[in-house]
């Protein structure tokens, strides 16, 4: 699930499920007079903390996140994954910086500014006598949906009860997702390829549907690699494994585009630290990310419409002339657009 001001809205049907984001009621000046753990700090994304979820409920969106003596770091940005494994973003408030934490440090929230995980579960079915349907547009029928389902809807399932993340301006709406999945079923053979390569053909080996998923891509000139995949239809994505097991010639600095597979070298060393230029995402990756131990996580709301997806490796964790890499994998959802690899096909 993703919720993110701006993003996600609302289908037309459902009034006011979830979305708009600033809560009514008096705004709070000050700290909260009791805060609760919400989470534990992973790692940095860009400025912005990424943090797990150990607190069984969910918080709003914009909700201020302290550390235990009650001094603010920050407000939740996006919340992220399936229900059973949730992640929020910080983005941080002035004078605080993300690097500054170390993996487990805690946050914490106040208790007014969370919502109960059921909300976001779909209303279990009861047994019992049928109950004939309503005419056409009577009220209480299907439409209107519930007030408080997900993404507004036409309310089939949706919990009832409003609060939440209602609201003017349609800030926070909310969408429920499963599971991510990998995404190498998606991808087209015919789109891969990488620059400054020794072995063109290991990067298809590595990626394609057909290869083994065995390969090794290793840097000809110097350490720079530039990897490229298509996808044959489009994607969102939500994190990726890029790596090789041995650490001194895993992967360091990279920087990620989106839909660029003209991209070359000289354009991917642009600006590489600030500004970003057109890349989405700049990121140093731990020894654990390097060596394919750790998934690294981008910024969902920015990776919603993927047809392709490409990765500029600048340097490696031994600082050598040579990179390798032998595991890569993208990790997320199909948007349900027809497969382009499935016209011309024969149907049994």
């Amino acid at each position: 699930m993703s919720f993110r001001g701006g993003g996600f809205q609302g289908g037309r049907g459902g009034r006011g499920g979830f979305r708009g984001g600033r809560p009514g009621g008096n705004f709070q000046q000050g700290p909260p007079a009791e805060v609760l753990e919400m989470g534990e700090f992973q790692h940095a994304v860009e400025s912005d903390m990424l943090c797990s979820s150990t607190n069984p409920k969910v918080p709003y969106f914009n909700a201020p996140i302290y550390l235990q003596n009650k001094n603010q770091i920050g407000k939740v940005d996006e919340i992220l994954g399936p229900i059973n494994e949730v992640y929020f973003t910080i983005k941080m408030q002035e004078g605080m910086v993300a690097t500054s934490f170390k993996k487990g440090d805690k946050v914490y929230i106040g208790s007014d500014k969370l919502l109960p995980l059921e909300r976001f579960l779909p209303k279990p079915k009861t047994e019992g006598a049928k109950v004939a349907k309503p005419a056409r547009g009577g009220r209480g029928g299907a439409r209107g949906g519930a007030r408080g389902g997900f993404g507004g809807g036409r309310g089939r399932g949706a919990p009832r009860g409003g609060g939440g993340f209602r609201g003017g301006g349609g800030r926070g709406a909310v969408t429920v997702m499963t599971s991510f999945t990998n995404l190498k079923e998606y991808v087209d053979p015919a789109g891969v390829f990488c620059l400054n390569v020794e072995d063109e053909n290991a990067v298809k080996q590595l990626l394609g549907r057909t290869g083994s998923g065995i390969g090794l891509l290793t840097s000809d000139a110097d350490e720079n690699l530039l990897l490229s995949v298509a996808f044959d239809q489009t994607v969102k994505v939500n994190s990726f494994k890029i790596g090789h097991s041995e650490l001194e010639y895993a992967p360091k600095e990279i920087k990620v585009f989106i839909n660029t597979p003209e991209l070359d070298f000289d354009k991917a060393e642009e600006d590489l630290e600030t500004p970003k230029g057109d890349a989405m995402a700049v990121l140093t990756l731990s020894e654990k990310q390097a060596v394919g131990e750790e998934s690294i996580s981008l910024r969902f709301v920015r990776f919603q419409a993927v047809n392709s997806i490409q990765v500029y490796v600048k340097s490696n964790h031994g600082g050598g002339d040579v990179t390798k890499i032998s595991q890569v994998d993208f990790y997320g959802q199909s948007v349900h657009t027809t497969k382009m690899g499935n016209f011309g096909k024969d149907e049994e």
